[in-house]
């Protein structure tokens, strides 16, 4: 026997139902369904059941609100000695997944006084992450000088100090512990991640002049200079 489409109105929230019962009574009885207080079914019990059907339930006080949410990405983090504090590397990317909640929501005149999870249902899970993170220390040590003392001490020519300026002024604000949140990328320069600048110098994470020597020679190996690397910012706002 072919079962037939019932679209199931339960306070405002509409599911798609199979059923092979003949009335809307027996249809409430096999799913479980009996009227509350307040109840209003807007169908007679002894009406026939056809294919398509609505069979709805009002309640001015009750309301069933159904809202697909996001499972947070859940992560471990495998703490590295060996590496800064600072340092991340994702081992295994995760990412985060996909629930539909069911809440029935209780109202007085009309206005929300409580909601209740009903029923959840996992669309797509979410998936672990394996992070890297460095627990080695460092030490900071207290930094002089302008932002012109530190382009001399990490001989830059003079004449590329404008563009030098306008890269690092967008990026970091000359804030040479500066961290974006999203992807890591750190220092006056947001090299990612922020290691590669240990080519530099062990005090990467403290010498703004450090920092300037890696990101002069960044700039010079990838865009032949610091006034083709401005070029390249004005084009995509990033280097």
């Amino acid at each position: 026997m072919t079962a037939d489409k019932v679209n199931l109105n339960l306070y405002g929230a509409v599911t798609e139902q199979r059923t092979q019962s003949k009335t809307v009574k027996e249809f409430l009885e096999e799913k479980s369904l009996s009227l509350q207080e307040g109840d209003i079914l807007l169908q007679s019990p002894d009406q026939a059941i056809t294919d398509g059907i609505t069979v709805e339930i009002k309640n001015d006080s009750r309301e069933v609100l159904v809202s697909d949410e996001e499972i947070p990405m859940p992560e471990d983090l495998i703490k590295d000695v060996n590496k800064d504090t600072g340092y991340r590397q994702v081992q295994s990317a995760g990412y985060t997944g996909q629930k539909r909640v069911t809440y029935e929501i209780k109202k007085i005149n009309g206005k929300e006084i409580s909601r209740t999870v009903v029923n959840e249902e996992v669309i797509k899970p979410a998936l672990k992450q394996t992070t890297i993170v460095g627990a080695r220390k460092v030490v900071t040590s207290k930094v002089s000088g302008s932002s012109r003392d530190w382009l001399a001490a990490a001989s830059i020519p003079e004449s590329q100090w404008g563009y030098v300026d306008h890269i690092i002024s967008k990026e970091s604000g000359w804030n040479y512990t500066a961290r974006n949140r999203s992807s890591g990328a750190y220092g006056l320069c947001q090299a990612l991640p922020g290691s590669k600048m240990a080519s530099a110098g062990s005090d990467w994470q403290t010498n703004p002049v450090t920092q300037l020597r890696w990101c002069n020679s960044y700039a010079n190996a990838r865009y032949g200079g610091w006034a083709g690397a401005y070029s390249f910012w004005l084009a995509k706002r990033w280097w």
